[in-house]
């Protein structure tokens, strides 16, 4: 927060980081704070304590905050803690007011806008979308991040309301969404609004089943997508793989799919593979490393894969089949079109 609005506010570090409410103070361009102090009694308010402190500090600090469960992680308690996750949204929404407030002072316009794991929540899009809508002219940007939001499907709806009534101006080439728990109806939402000049997507950790990953390869086709990030998303369904198997060809410049950490049937690997068979001017890495690949799946890759012309590079790491799949693999390895330069990674192999 603060890296962004000292550029639109020259008062933003006086106004803010003299507040008590953050026991913070600036002098003489330095800031002093009782860090610990304040986390430990705000559960670390935020983008301040954590651009203050080295991450480990912090990170300490909160799991001994969150301490309730020494099995589980700080993040997987934060997570499950819907008062927590209660008390950092509300904290998020009125430092957003105050962004909102610097951007209608003056402006904003630049490549990049990012907003990453400030766990802003729905509330802190709402004002968000409204400090976008006060502007006088549209914040045209190509990247927008907003990983680690804890964004649902109606926080993603507004944001995503502000690239259809064009706030969001045009442009944007690169939209990252990881962690937030969106599901399907968040998913949808996004598909509806992806603009022409879209090239990257992360939807990694969404929560995302079949029906929003359907749409979402309904809508990438119109894209110009070059790296589409689905990983860890094991609510997708063989209906879902097999929506967005039947758009890659559509998908002409898609480079990297990442399909990682994820539960991939025989059925999903086949539509999958049928969707890379046809030869793009872009050569395709496909990430499928930890993917619950059985026997079964390894070798419906394994009979595909000299097929897949598509393909130059296939990550299969961290898979449970046996040494007869992967030497079947090796062996489809040499029958591809591009074996000179084909790259599998297996467990405890290299590059080959």
């Amino acid at each position: 927060h603060v890296s962004v609005c000292a550029r639109v506010h020259p008062d933003w570090r006086r106004v803010v980081m003299e507040h008590d409410a953050y026991g913070l103070r600036i002098q003489g361009g330095r800031c002093k704070t009782r860090l610990k102090d304040v986390i430990e009694a705000k559960f670390g308010v935020g983008g301040f304590a954590r651009k203050l402190s080295s991450r480990q500090a912090v990170r300490n600090l909160r799991r001994r905050a969150l301490a309730g469960s020494p099995s589980r992680s700080s993040e997987d308690l934060f997570w499950a803690q819907p008062e927590i996750q209660a008390q950092w949204a509300s904290e998020r929404a009125r430092v957003m007011r105050g962004v909102r407030q610097a951007l209608q002072a003056a402006g904003m316009d630049g490549g990049w806008f990012e907003m990453k794991e400030l766990f802003m929540a729905d509330e802190g899009a709402k004002t968000l979308c409204a400090a976008l809508r006060a502007l006088p002219s549209p914040l045209v940007i190509q990247k927008l991040n907003l990983s680690g939001s804890l964004l649902t499907a109606d926080g993603v709806a507004m944001v995503m309301a502000e690239l259809w009534d064009g706030n969001l101006g045009v442009g944007l080439t690169q939209l990252l969404l990881w962690f937030n728990p969106l599901g399907d109806d968040g998913a949808i939402a996004i598909a509806a609004a992806l603009p022409p000049t879209l090239d990257t997507l992360c939807v990694s950790k969404t929560e995302c089943g079949s029906k929003g990953m359907s749409a979402l390869a309904a809508a990438l086709p119109r894209t110009q997508i070059m790296l589409l990030d689905c990983s860890l998303n094991p609510t997708v369904g063989d209906d879902g793989w097999m929506a967005l198997g039947a758009a890659l060809p559509q998908m002409a410049t898609l480079g990297c799919l990442n399909c990682s950490e994820n539960q991939m049937s025989a059925a999903s690997l086949t539509a999958l593979a049928a969707g890379l068979t046809e030869p793009t001017v872009w050569s395709l890495t496909l990430d499928l490393q930890k993917s619950g690949i059985d026997d079964t799946g390894a070798r419906v890759l394994a009979d595909a894969l000299p097929r897949m012309t598509r393909l130059e590079k296939l990550l299969l790491r961290g898979n449970a089949f046996g040494l007869e799949s992967r030497a079947a693999l090796r062996a489809a390895v040499v029958q591809h079109p591009l074996s000179h330069v084909f790259t599998l990674e297996l467990d405890g192999d290299g590059p080959e």
